[in-house]
């Protein structure tokens, strides 16, 4: 458990740091971005420990997206599959809803907002670019089906569906 945590720290450390370089932060930016990423938010939830093992892989799809945006190799695609999956398949949904929600923007932004810096071949061909990386992030939901349909399965007859013949409040308790 603790090496696992510990990975996933390093990891994110490291993810971070990558993508604020590619994104054209000096190394001490890249340093300063990765430790407020990293050690801003997660800290004080390690009791919640799915927030460090879902929130590593939120750098390494923006570094793929901004890699796919610059050089346009299937790779990157391929990378923001496996990122997006890894994210489904830890089964805490929000943070991989929230990362795929940024990802549709970040994408959005990039190519008809703020494209300063990407190539005139992805400018030219930029819806085409923009569904490429859409549908990596469709690709995500295949690869981690093994893991989403049973969880849909088992939302289906899960005892917070109804309690007393009504629908499930929160704040009701067992």
């Amino acid at each position: 458990y603790n090496a696992v945590q510990l990975s996933h720290y390093l990891l994110a450390f490291l993810l971070t740091w990558l993508y604020a370089r590619r994104i054209g932060l000096t190394t001490i930016g890249a340093l300063l971005a990765a430790t407020v990423y990293v050690y801003g938010w997660f800290p004080p939830r390690i009791c919640l420990e799915w927030a460090i093992i879902g929130g590593t892989w939120f750098p390494l799809a923006l570094w793929a997206v901004e890699g796919y945006l610059s050089d346009q190799r299937r790779g990157y695609l391929a990378l923001l599959t496996v990122a997006l999956g890894l994210q489904l398949l830890a089964g805490h949904f929000h943070l991989a809803f929230i990362t795929q929600l940024v990802v549709v923007l970040y994408v959005s932004g990039r190519l008809w907002l703020a494209s300063r810096g990407l190539p005139v071949g992805t400018m030219a061909r930029r819806t085409g670019v923009a569904l490429k990386l859409a549908s990596a992030v469709g690709l995500a939901f295949g690869l981690s089906a093994v893991q989403l349909l049973p969880t849909w399965e088992l939302k289906q007859s899960s005892q917070r569906e109804s309690v007393v013949g009504r629908k499930y409040e929160p704040g009701y308790g067992p």
